[in-house]
């Protein structure tokens, strides 16, 4: 919390499960997504073989524009210094944060980055697919 404003996104890292909590909500801006990916990336115990749940159900609008994403997505897949993680399951409900995500998922064929990324609309579908093996995971949806 900064100035005693509830921040619009946050993350939690979970060492036994290897896995990267992450939420944003209310309304997302270019700064919010540059503040996350940078504290991401700095954080040494994350690496490309942690897993990711990113939690979009409380964003009510998204003004994150499409240069950025790509930014955050080299950031999240450079060598050295990307910090992975290469599976990604993002929860959210409502479809207006569908371009946003497809701009994310195009950028990440323009950086070459070997991310697999799922949306589900529950918490409980997307952690299913993180704790499924590799050789188990479902087709890309």
């Amino acid at each position: 919390m900064e100035g005693g404003k509830i921040m619009p996104a946050g993350y939690e890292y979970d060492p036994d499960r290897g896995l990267v909590l992450s939420r944003y909500y209310g309304i997302v801006t270019d700064d919010d997504v540059v503040r996350e990916t940078q504290a991401i990336a700095g954080d040494q115990r994350i690496g490309p073989e942690t897993r990711q749940l990113l939690d979009l159900v409380d964003v009510e609008r998204a003004d994150v524009s499409p240069q950025l994403l790509l930014t955050a997505v080299a950031v999240r897949c450079s060598e050295p210094g990307g910090y992975g993680p290469n599976k990604l399951a993002v929860v959210m409900k409502d479809e207006a944060l569908s371009d946003m995500l497809h701009t994310y998922m195009r950028a990440t064929k323009v950086v070459g980055s070997p991310l697999d990324m799922h949306v589900f609309s529950t918490r409980e579908e997307a952690m299913a697919w993180l704790n499924t093996a590799e050789d188990e995971a479902p087709a890309a949806g």
